[in-house]
């Protein structure tokens, strides 16, 4: 069907010069372990008088040789930085179904990583034991009293004692150790656990940060913003504070690949998908 973002008939029509494809079913494993590594594809494209876009399909080739297949998006993240001028070095921790942070010093060392689980926990519990899509602002976990022993089991997964760089599926977790907790109790011991996955992982970085901002579906969880800021004690903001609306990141940070790309320019580095070097991904069609 017609995307919506394409022009109805008789409008003025778009001119998109290229589509980035992303394979949504690759994603990496803890150590490496039966990686499917992301694979990117840049196909040049027009639109037809009935707005449908036309692109040849062809191959596709590994955007990260040698390294774990995400995360993808450090690169924008440092050009967000810089762009918002936040103060360095920085954190952004991106918490989507799965978190990631992304780390820049005054001296351009990037590093970055998936932590752990973002909301893709919560939101399958709440879906599944309620008539909502998600725990909206954070309400029900917010109700709810933590399970401090179950937290402690679930952090004790072989993924969190890896070192970065390091990537994980968003089903590797799974909803076992939460089925038989009150719903509330449940949400807020979820919400915990990302949470603590996100400190561990700030953890392993073990460098000094003078500001540190959250985007992504989650960071609309205001129970999990308080409390990382209450470990942490330092103020976690949203991405959004800045201006900018972080619904929109994820699309542009693609767009951005896909200039990146065009330009043979590197999207994935040693510390952030553990490749040998620099490199650039994606194949130009």
């Amino acid at each position: 069907p017609r995307s919506k973002a394409l022009p109805p008939r008789g409008r003025k029509q778009l001119s998109i010069a290229h589509v980035l494809v992303l394979d949504p079913t690759c994603r990496g494993r803890p150590g490496g372990q039966d990686l499917r590594p992301a694979r990117l594809s840049l196909l040049p494209t027009t639109l037809t008088s009935r707005g449908a876009a036309e692109a040849p399909v062809g191959g596709t080739r590994r955007s990260a040789k040698g390294g774990e297949g995400a995360p993808l998006v450090p690169v924008f993240h440092k050009l967000l930085m810089k762009y918002l001028n936040v103060s360095l070095p920085s954190i952004f921790i991106n918490i989507g179904g799965i978190s990631n942070i992304t780390y820049l010093s005054k001296k351009n060392e990037l590093i970055a990583f998936d932590s752990g689980p973002g909301m893709c926990l919560l939101d399958d519990y709440v879906e599944l034991n309620s008539n909502k899509k998600y725990d909206e602002d954070g309400k029900y976990s917010s109700r709810g009293k933590i399970n401090n022993k179950i937290l402690k089991k679930v952090m004790c997964d072989k993924y969190f004692k890896l070192k970065y760089p390091k990537s994980i599926d968003r089903n590797y977790f799974t909803l076992i150790d939460f089925k038989n907790l009150d719903f509330c109790d449940a949400c807020a011991t979820i919400s915990m656990f990302t949470v603590k996955s996100i400190i561990s992982g700030i953890n392993k970085i073990n460098k000094k940060y003078e500001s540190i901002y959250i985007m992504g579906g989650g960071s609309k969880n205001l129970f999990i913003q308080k409390e990382l800021s209450k470990i942490i004690q330092k103020d976690v903001k949203s991405i959004n504070t800045k201006g900018i609306k972080d619904l929109y990141i994820e699309s542009q940070a693609f767009a951005y690949l896909a200039v990146r790309s065009i330009s043979n320019l590197p999207i994935s580095y040693p510390k952030t998908t553990g490749v040998k070097k620099p490199i650039a991904g994606g194949k130009n069609f």
